[in-house]
């Protein structure tokens, strides 16, 4: 399979998810747009890495959150 430079399939912990790169909002935005409307109509977890999270919910071990935002 092939996937888009901007958007891959990963394994967090036994959880799939969809890493999106940010700079897909400058190239395409309609197709950001469609993936971040994806989730929010699907009520999936939608994580920015560089915003810090209430202590009280981290969905994600800090040291995912630190390789992502890399």
């Amino acid at each position: 399979m092939r996937y888009s430079p901007f958007v891959r399939p990963i394994m967090l912990d036994g959880v799939r998810c969809v890493v999106v790169e940010p700079s897909l909002e400058d190239v395409e935005p309609r197709a950001y747009r469609f993936l971040l409307d994806f989730a929010i109509d699907n009520e999936l977890i939608v994580i920015d890495p560089t915003v810090p999270t209430s202590e009280d919910y981290c969905p994600l071990p800090g040291s995912v959150l630190a390789t992502l935002a890399k």
